[in-house]
């Protein structure tokens, strides 16, 4: 119904959008919806020829989206920012935080607040130029990774590299309390089947019980030669995070 955009007449390197309150996205998978009671953005450049990327911020609110056969999701607030780092190279700090959000099971408990700190290094700038330099990541220092869901708590940090097939490699430290909920946290999100939820509480009462069965379990999650795991559970494919021709 509108879009709005404002740039500051004594510094129109700063940009300020006010989004609808519903968007319809076309997508290879169908139509998809996205509502919400308040969608603002804004982006600040360097004022130089190639106006390279300061800092972006993405505000969201009371927000539900559905369709492209994705479940149906709900989040209460959204704050996503990217800002430039300082020092040599291309790096960019990245912040997340999400709270109140519920996907996949009806009626299941949200995701109270997750919260993300990293370090993201490129290969070039983000700049004007960028469809021309293509930029890729070329590391991720994760600083910290935080979920709260009721009793459940997950901590992680550590450091992804990039293998010369464009794989996740390196290994992130996770410290989960209250572990024996992560299963059905998981099968509410649609991460892995209700069926499932069973057998990985199993391996994780037997990683506790090596652990001597603590209360914050301590588990690494490993990307290694294309594959991930978690602890000594194998999860399938590491995330292709560059994608090579």
């Amino acid at each position: 119904d509108f879009a709005q955009v404002f740039a500051m007449t004594w510094k129109p390197w700063h940009l300020i959008a006010a989004l609808p309150h519903h968007q319809q996205v076309q997508t290879p998978m169908g139509p998809l919806d996205l509502s919400s009671a308040r969608f603002m953005a804004s982006l600040q450049v360097a004022p130089s020829a190639d106006l390279p990327l300061d800092e972006a911020v993405l505000e969201v609110e009371d927000a539900a989206l559905d369709g492209a056969g994705l479940a149906p999701t709900q989040v209460k607030k959204l704050v996503a920012a990217v800002k430039r780092a300082p020092g040599a190279g291309f790096s960019y700090r990245l912040g997340l935080q999400v709270d109140g959000l519920t996907a996949q099971a009806p009626g299941a408990a949200p995701l109270q607040i997750a919260r993300l700190d990293a370090v993201v290094e490129t290969s070039a700038a983000l700049d004007r130029n960028a469809a021309r330099t293509q930029p890729e990541v070329r590391g991720i220092d994760l600083r910290a990774l935080s979920l709260t869901r009721g009793t459940l708590t997950i901590n992680g940090a550590g450091r992804i590299a990039i293998s010369p097939e464009g794989f996740a490699e390196g290994t992130v430290e996770f410290k989960i309390g209250s572990w024996r909920d992560l299963p059905q946290m998981l099968a509410d999100f649609g991460l892995i089947k209700p069926q499932v939820a069973p057998t990985l509480g199993k391996a994780l009462t037997l990683i506790a019980q090596d652990q001597g069965e603590p209360e914050v379990l301590s588990l690494p999650l490993v990307y290694k030669s294309g594959r991930s795991f978690l602890g000594p559970m194998p999860l399938g494919r590491a995330p292709m995070l560059v994608y090579r021709q």
